[in-house]
């Protein structure tokens, strides 16, 4: 009944287009992280020979790595992460603007067909009066059957275009519940 700015938030397109951006995101992370030292701790214990003593073998040490020199490497991974990131977020962009837009049209085109479905309805009610007036002045010699069977054809014409109008305003709700991922979770798609 009612669609909200935070249904646009929650379509799949947006979310899947999102965790795109958030993959992106990690990918840069991951990749900003080997810029920095690594630093961890060693510790060596063997076992010592017959007649050594306890402490003979055994060590504890720091180590820190730094890649001092990678030819570039590194810089150009960055920097082709983070136009994977600002592609990504321009994708979630776009498809947001999209899926917005498309409801935006399908609102309108349900306000417009509701509005066409009344007024095919008041055309049929008064083409069938108008229907139910000329037979009776065609059994009295005033119309002719011509006129009666014109105005059956406009009334044909005038259902014709409600049946028309319906379907064009189903068809917009459709597009709007496949849009903000309704028609997923109604069918109980996965």
């Amino acid at each position: 009944n009612k669609i909200d700015e935070n249904l646009a938030h929650k379509s799949p397109a947006v979310l899947a287009k999102y965790a795109n951006y958030k993959a992106a995101m990690a990918n840069l992370d991951g990749i900003s992280a080997k810029d920095n030292f690594n630093v961890g701790f060693e510790a060596r214990a063997l076992r010592p020979l017959v007649g050594s003593g306890h402490d003979s073998d055994e060590s504890l040490g720091l180590v820190a790595r730094k890649t001092l020199f990678n030819g570039g490497m590194f810089e150009s991974e960055i920097s082709e992460a983070t136009l994977l990131v600002d592609a990504s977020l321009a994708d979630v962009k776009a498809i947001y603007r999209q899926g917005a837009r498309a409801i935006k049209s399908a609102q309108q085109t349900i306000e417009s067909m509701e509005k066409a479905i009344g007024l095919a309805r008041e055309n049929a009610k008064v083409t069938s009066d108008e229907i139910v007036y000329l037979r009776q002045q065609l059994i009295i010699g005033a119309s002719t059957l011509d006129s009666v069977l014109s105005a059956e054809a406009r009334l044909y014409e005038v259902e014709s275009q409600e049946i028309n109008f319906i379907a064009d305003k189903r068809k917009a709700e459709l597009l709007m519940a496949s849009t903000t991922g309704l028609l997923s979770r109604e069918l109980d798609i996965k």
